[in-house]
């Protein structure tokens, strides 16, 4: 047979406890059901506390308030479910009724306590073989439920919230928070993330290795070029002949580098850095650096425009282009490249990152990043790059 258990619960579960679903009802695990039956004096008293304000009490009131209406209007059910088993746990809404009027002499009905004691008392009279108990945590009604003998039981203490703070505690609390905020600096949050924004501690990938060119491989290309040049470059034969051997030398150098231009010129393993500035405060001359540890190799992400086309060609010094630059006395690096400078009335973003000094354009240890101001609390930034293998070694790892 089940076992019921029937409890007249005081305001203070509504006001002074967490949310009924939190609460640990295992106390009562010998019960099959227990039933929680708001009377019309405890009703009556949420309803006027509704409307206190935005105080605790006034939260709390409105939160039981519309509970109740939602049992009373919108439920298909005359109860509502707080716990589903071991004990179920269910919440009434009890009818018009008045408290027993034979203890008007003894209680004083104009208080809800009392009004409760006497309506809990007439409940028991028409129900004699229900358990039926009244909950509570104030000690004045179960000092009156005592001196009358009808069962209680004490709200545990462990469902209660914590002591609301008053005004001046708040402000205290608001002001302490504001200060610990002014103290504050700016916080870092660095994780690896995938391409759906995931974060990861690893990266699985395959990746082909081109295999460099043997010396008797170069040797021969370099030969197969001597069969198709004539010295008419408009030099004399002196000055081509001095030239020709540092011209072949630049060629041999190419070619040997041929396989690292293949790797390079193919999509690398990328990887993307998520960092945020976390904190209140934003971060200013913040310097970024994105490295390696290990035998590997890093680049910012390209796009696709700036990758080549997989049908190769062998790109190899000009020798009319070079012996020109030698007859006019050009350096080694201005016949090699040409690197425009930044125009010195152009302004940057102060909340962008830029490359420092510049952005790399071949595989390196490490690369730098700064920002004049890195602003707080707003979307972090991404750092993609690509990874290459550093062909100068036998054994790869980092």
């Amino acid at each position: 047979m089940d076992k019921v258990l029937y409890l007249f619960p005081d305001t203070n579960l509504f006001i002074q406890c967490r949310a009924l679903g939190a609460l640990d009802w295992s106390s009562w695990s010998e019960y099959s059901e227990v039933q929680l039956i708001v009377s019309r004096p405890v009703q009556r008293e949420i309803d006027n506390q509704k409307n206190r304000g935005n105080d605790r009490v006034g939260r709390r009131a409105q939160k039981a308030y519309q509970l109740f209406r939602h049992i009373l209007l919108e439920s298909d059910q005359d109860y509502f479910l707080v716990r589903e088993a071991a004990p179920q746990v269910k919440l009434f809404l009890a009818g018009p009724g008045k408290p027993s009027s034979e203890l008007m002499n003894v209680l004083d009905y104009t208080k809800t306590d009392d009004e409760l004691v006497g309506y809990m008392w007439e409940y028991r009279k028409q129900y004699e073989n229900r358990d039926i108990r009244l909950l509570t945590h104030d000690t004045g009604p179960m000092m009156t439920a005592k001196t009358i003998g009808l069962p209680f039981i004490p709200i545990p203490e462990n469902w209660l919230l914590p002591p609301e703070l008053n005004k001046s505690e708040r402000e205290i609390q608001r002001l302490n928070k504001r200060i610990s905020q002014l103290q504050a600096g700016p916080e870092f949050k660095i994780s690896f993330v995938d391409q759906y924004g995931n974060e990861v501690h690893g990266i699985k990938e395959s990746i082909q290795i081109p295999l460099p060119l043997t010396s008797n491989e170069i040797d021969a290309l370099a030969s197969s070029l001597e069969d198709r040049l004539s010295p008419s470059f408009g030099v004399s034969r002196t000055f081509f002949d001095q030239s020709y051997q540092e011209w072949i030398d630049h060629c041999k150098m190419a070619l040997g580098n041929l396989h690292k231009e293949i790797q390079l010129e193919a999509r690398g393993i990328t990887f993307s850095v998520l960092a945020a500035n976390l904190g209140v405060r934003p971060a200013r001359d913040v310097l970024v650096e994105i490295n390696t540890k290990g035998k590997l190799l890093i680049l910012p992400l390209r796009q696709i425009k700036e990758i080549k086309s997989d049908k190769w060609k062998v790109s190899l010094p000009n020798l009319r282009s070079y012996l020109r630059s030698l007859r006019f006395g050009l350096t080694a690096s201005e016949r090699l490249m040409s690197i425009p400078g930044l125009n010195e009335n152009y302004r940057r973003d102060a909340n962008a990152f830029y490359y420092k000094p510049t952005r790399p354009d071949r595989p390196v240890a490490s690369y730098f990043l700064e920002c004049e101001q890195w602003r707080h609390s707003l979307d972090d930034h991404c750092f993609e790059s690509e990874m290459f293998i550093d062909h100068a070694i036998d054994e790869i790892y980092g």
